[in-house]
């Protein structure tokens, strides 16, 4: 009898891979989904990298700041940078879902762009 039902069983489970493969008709993640990361992350390491490189001039020509000083602050604030993304996937994960969370990041990102925009240019 036990070993109707295992063989039962086994009949009945497949592979995850073969599973998530039969309900779509394509697959899903795995080296598909490694440019849109790969070029992402790309983005945010040149961004990051940018900003935190004019902070530094920014320090040290507007604020006065010691060359040490300043590449400590910068040095603390590329860190903070570098923990968004995991900050951001673990609320996305844990309470809001992906498209909530990419819709409020884009809302905040056109705001901010047109925020700049609207301020007076310096002479």
């Amino acid at each position: 009898m036990e070993l109707e039902m295992e063989s039962s069983l086994g009949s009945q489970l497949k592979p995850v891979d073969q599973e998530v493969h039969d309900r779509s008709g394509r697959k899903k993640g795995g080296w598909i989904t490694l440019p849109f990361i790969a070029g992402s992350m790309l983005g945010l390491g040149l961004a990051i990298n940018g900003t935190t490189s004019n902070l530094l001039v920014y320090l040290l020509k507007e604020y006065n700041v010691e060359s040490i000083d300043a590449a400590q602050i910068a040095n603390i604030v590329r860190g903070s940078l570098n923990l968004v993304p995991v900050a951001g996937a673990v609320v996305s994960d844990s309470y809001f879902g992906c498209f909530p969370v990419i819709l409020a990041a884009t809302a905040i990102n056109v705001l901010v762009s047109h925020t700049y925009m609207l301020l007076p240019a310096s002479a």
